[in-house]
């Protein structure tokens, strides 16, 4: 009835009065929306690193079936770079071999690796990951360090020293 007082008995915002149902429909709306917007995003992530991967594979040593290089990563002499199979290599990473004499195979990453990203994989000369080694996030690795003996010289002009073979044993973390 116009005018009249509204009833004290009910709460304002009540499901009587419409309000709670159309913040309950609002909510249900966002919440649908907002994992249906997640589940494209994952699938065009995956989709595209997956794309990614394939298209790269060929530049490398070897790449294994199934395994994913996650964009953006930072690649440099990827000839000598051998990837296994159900290798993941994080967003972020840089997997890298310097230029030198040889041309075998200097870093490697064993079958079913997984790379957090943000990692780095740095070769003069060899570097191996094992079988399902587990890497976290922003390790770097290297079987190398700057020169740094001259000290009238930027370190970045100086080359590289201390070279000696890494090896990362299967199964660690």
């Amino acid at each position: 009835v116009e005018g009249a007082a509204p009833d004290e008995s009910r709460p304002l915002g009540s499901e009587a009065d419409g309000h709670c149902s159309y913040h309950r429909g609002v909510r249900r709306l966002r919440r649908f929306a907002g994992s249906e917007w997640l589940g494209f995003y994952r699938f065009s992530s995956r989709f595209w690193s997956k794309g990614f991967s394939l298209l790269s594979s060929g530049a490398f040593a070897s790449f294994g079936p199934r395994s994913v290089l996650q964009p953006p990563i930072r690649l440099k002499g990827e000839h000598r770079i051998a990837v296994g199979r159900d290798v993941f290599v994080g967003a972020g990473s840089w997997l890298q071999v310097l230029d030198g004499p040889d041309t075998g195979v200097a870093l490697e990453v064993g079958d079913g690796s997984s790379i957090a990203g943000g990692c780095v994989l740095s070769a003069a000369a060899s570097v191996r990951l094992g079988t399902k080694v587990l890497l976290a996030r922003n390790v770097y690795v290297s079987d190398h360090i700057h020169a740094y003996d001259d000290p009238e010289s930027a370190v970045l002009e100086q080359g590289v020293a201390r070279v000696e073979p890494v090896e990362i044993a299967d199964g660690a973390w």
